[in-house]
């Protein structure tokens, strides 16, 4: 049912079976969804015109967003190439002949080759074709986030890099001065030159004898060294933020879904990430070796965004799932996101007030759910202790 909102923003189309239609509608803080990307979603093809229009920055982004979803679990065997000889009845002569068998349904390939070719085939090589899913299986989504999340995340750095890069480099002024410079050269070329090679060869002539008055560049063309060493500084800082503010992000948000929820929900329900492995192997759970830096984090944090920068963010997931697989056996349902809030202070070295915060949980229900916990792994009693031992066995 679509709920109807009259010009005082209250609902008039739903009543509850008490009779009352007196709703208040709450966002839901602990969910882990993200409204204010479905903007920046690109519809069906659009994502090849937005990726082409992406800047030097966005792309390097781009590629590194991509590359955290492409993470890829240890390889299953998907088929097996077979290179074989076989006898040609009628000439007597071994041909080599090549086929593919679907790994999951022959085991016996010799018994598969016969089939296809005789009783006289020999098996030479075997090749094993390996698949990788990855940690978001499917490209047009992995294209889909990866554009959402950059586009909202530049929005953010736009708004504040003019503010961030004068705190890291040593003289705003030079810089202000090199820029003006380069437009006025720019500028003249344009009204004095024709020809495009003419006034790209008149505006590098300009660029010099302007810099050059200004002391910014010397006689050999050699720009100025505080000049120089800034302009360098301030490229390394815009390809910082517009890099790892997405990734931040998006692993952010990943790193939340898996701890507040359960691998059967994973499993049933595609959630802000469709087509996300529900379990995660060796190979996969990497991703979260990363760590958040501390200035990008800070960024988020004045944009009232509920993060922080944590260490053993892998150590916390994988221990998260093993607290899963504990409870599960006991058919417990306990409340997951507290279980989250219990797996990060354990693992991250944080405050159990603190790791409620960051999962929107309240402080008594980690609590409930850290002393549940505690009975469940080091039980105390000599009940609970023979209780255990008879689930596991």
């Amino acid at each position: 049912q679509i709920i109807k909102f009259n010009e005082d923003f209250e609902v008039e189309n739903v009543e509850c079976e008490c009779g009352s239609t007196d709703f208040e509608i709450q966002s839901n803080n602990s969910g882990i969804c993200r409204l204010e990307l479905i903007k920046y979603l690109p519809l069906g093809g659009e994502y090849l015109l937005k990726r082409s229009q992406l800047t030097k920055y966005s792309v390097e982004a781009y590629r590194s967003i991509i590359k955290v979803m492409k993470q890829e679990k240890r390889g299953l065997v998907k088929s097996v190439t077979v290179i074989a000889k076989v006898k040609d009845e009628k000439t007597g002569k071994w041909v080599s002949k090549k086929a593919n068998i679907d790994y999951a349904d022959e085991s016996n390939y010799e018994l598969e080759l016969r089939k296809r070719y005789g009783s006289n085939v020999r098996i030479e090589l075997l090749q094993f074709n390996h698949k990788k899913p990855s940690l978001i299986n499917d490209k047009y989504v992995q294209n889909a986030l990866a554009i959402a999340y950059l586009q909202y995340s530049e929005n953010i750095v736009n708004q504040n890099i003019d503010d961030i890069i004068p705190l890291h480099i040593k003289n705003l002024e030079k810089i202000n001065l090199y820029k003006k410079l380069l437009e006025e050269a720019r500028n003249d070329a344009s009204k004095l030159a024709r020809e495009a090679d003419e006034r790209l060869e008149l505006e590098e002539e300009l660029k010099y004898i302007k810099l050059k008055k200004n002391n910014l560049m010397n006689k050999d063309r050699v720009l100025d060294r505080e000049l120089r060493e800034d302009l360098e500084k301030k490229i390394e800082i815009k390809k910082h933020f517009y890099t790892e503010t997405p990734k931040t992000l998006l692993l952010w948000d990943i790193f939340k879904y898996y701890l507040t929820t359960t691998e059967s929900r994973r499993n049933n329900y595609s959630g802000p990430f469709p087509n996300l492995r529900p379990t995660l192997d060796s190979n996969q759970i990497k991703v979260f070796e990363y760590v958040f830096p501390k200035d990008v984090v800070n960024l988020l944090l004045d944009y009232e965004e509920n993060i922080a920068s944590l260490g053993h963010m892998k150590e916390t997931i994988h221990y998260k799932s093993e607290l899963e697989t504990k409870i599960k056996n006991l058919h417990l349902k306990p409340n997951q996101e507290a279980i989250g809030a219990v797996a990060l202070h354990n693992k991250c070295n944080i405050s159990l007030n603190k790791a409620a915060d960051l999962l929107h949980v309240s402080h008594d229900e980690a609590v409930t759910e850290k002393n549940n916990l505690k009975k469940i792994e080091k039980p105390t009693t000599k009940k609970a202790k023979k209780f255990l031992e008879l689930i596991n066995k």
